[in-house]
């Protein structure tokens, strides 16, 4: 069975990557930035979004490594203890 606490941690690390990742290119969109380019323009003030774009698309590989140790923990019987 599954582990309910890194249930719990994949889930807070799915919200907050994908807010992440995906606001920034909202407020961007807002802005005045056309859809379909490869990089935040500096003349629409689009810039200062950039930094927490990159930040969020890495928490994705952290939240699938939560769930591979929650998924191998519980194949090997030592996830979700008592339950």
């Amino acid at each position: 069975m599954l582990s309910e606490r890194l249930g719990k941690w994949h889930f807070w690390l799915f919200l907050i990557g994908f807010n992440l990742t995906f606001i920034p290119q909202h407020f961007a969109g807002m802005l005045g930035m056309p859809r379909r380019m490869y990089t935040f323009l500096p003349e629409r003030g689009t810039r200062d979004l950039e930094p927490g774009f990159y930040r969020g698309r890495r928490v994705p590989a952290g939240r699938s490594r939560v769930f591979l140790v929650g998924i191998s923990s519980a194949h090997t019987g030592r996830g979700a203890r008592g339950q």
